[in-house]
């Protein structure tokens, strides 16, 4: 049995109930058959309220589990035209050489507005680039998130189905990539 590449699928929101971790866990439960997919929730990482050993703590667990994936889903929010303050924080302390070099990577942003989080995606894919990762075409913006979201649970409403096309472009370019087709 050949063994599945692995993903991490990164949560950009420390919020608790965030859309990103919606859109994360539905992307992973599309994706689980194609990819070992973990998540990383943001909700781990507190920097208001958590010391600063707990947060080196999450922080190396960020660091490793970068280590050990093949390839990397950024999942987040779009706040004032930008990626959430988390996806900074947690790409900022990655090791030198980066932990994200020569793996393909893919952005999911998620925005209550009508265009979604397409600034939110553009700055990060310059990011992605400039620490040696390869960011693949064909990211997601998904826009007035807030309709598509189950409200009661970490969870998607049917209504999210539309995505599912767009997260297998997102997959056919990582098997690409690993396949080097």
């Amino acid at each position: 049995m050949k063994s599945l590449k692995k993903v991490l699928v990164v949560s950009g929101s420390s919020r608790a109930n965030n859309n990103s971790l919606k859109v994360s866990h539905h992307f992973a439960k599309y994706s689980s058959e194609i990819f070992d997919v973990q998540i990383f929730d943001g909700r781990m990482l507190n920097i208001f309220d958590q010391s600063r050993d707990e947060i080196e703590t999450v922080l190396a667990t960020f660091r490793k589990k970068m280590h050990q994936t093949d390839g990397i889903i950024l999942t987040t929010p779009e706040y004032n035209g930008s990626y959430s303050y988390l996806i900074k924080i947690l790409l900022d302390h990655l090791s030198y050489p980066c932990e994200m070099k020569a793996k393909p990577c893919s952005i999911l942003g998620v925005a209550t507005g009508k265009i979604g989080a397409i600034k939110a995606i553009e700055h990060l894919q310059s990011l992605c680039l400039s620490m040696g990762g390869i960011c693949m075409p064909d990211p997601v913006s998904i826009g007035e998130v807030h309709h598509l979201v189950d409200k009661t649970k970490m969870d998607m409403s049917e209504k999210a189905d539309y995505l599912k096309p767009l997260y297998g472009k997102i997959c056919e370019g990582f098997v690409d990539f690993f396949t080097g087709r």
